[in-house]
């Protein structure tokens, strides 16, 4: 009697990530379609050697968009919508590995993967002269009137030059970098 034995690898575990953890810093000024997160880096693994299928979220609410995968099956996070510091610097992505399509109606086991994304600063722009107004509710342009001062040519004055709408002063409203304002008169 010859008995045959065929053994069926069971789904019977989840997929795992090397790092289920990951922090990355961001400038504001990365080019769009820049990997943020490499594909290596991402991979998860599992014991019955199923394919796995990825899935990116957010759980910031505003967030949504800027951040994506190449593909259901590279995890590699690239920059898909150009950053700015001034509506967020920072998100939570959750990137889900599952060893059966989204769709599939058979049991899935699915491994989670938190990435944290810290957006940098970038010296993106020019400074401001104060006073000055938003350009219609854009806190991104700033407009300032221009100083003005009386000088009496006929007299030497030893005072310092009193100007309208106040001393000039200027800020750098990429404020977290902490640049030096450096003044000069370029003519007149």
């Amino acid at each position: 009697l010859e008995i045959l034995v065929t053994v069926l690898n069971e789904n019977d575990n989840s997929p795992m990530f090397a790092q289920p953890n990951l922090t990355r810093d961001v400038p504001e000024d990365t080019k769009v379609d820049t990997a943020i997160v490499a594909r290596e880096e991402l991979s998860a693994t599992d014991a019955d050697l199923d394919t796995i299928y990825y899935e990116l979220a957010t759980t910031v609410q505003g967030t949504d968009g800027y951040f994506a995968i190449r593909g259901v099956n590279s995890p590699e996070i690239y920059l898909q919508k150009a950053l700015d510091y001034d509506k967020f610097n920072s998100t939570t992505l959750l990137l889900y590995a599952r060893d059966r399509p989204v769709t599939s109606p058979d049991h899935t086991h699915t491994a989670t993967a938190t990435i944290t994304i810290l957006i940098k600063q970038s010296d993106t722009r020019a400074p401001w002269f104060l006073p000055c107004n938003y350009l219609h509710n854009d806190t991104s342009v700033c407009i300032s009137s221009p100083y003005s001062g009386r000088v009496n040519i006929s007299e030497m004055s030893t005072d310092p030059l009193l100007l309208e709408p106040g001393p000039i002063h200027a800020v750098d409203p990429d404020y977290s970098i902490g640049d030096r304002i450096v003044y000069s008169v370029v003519g007149g």
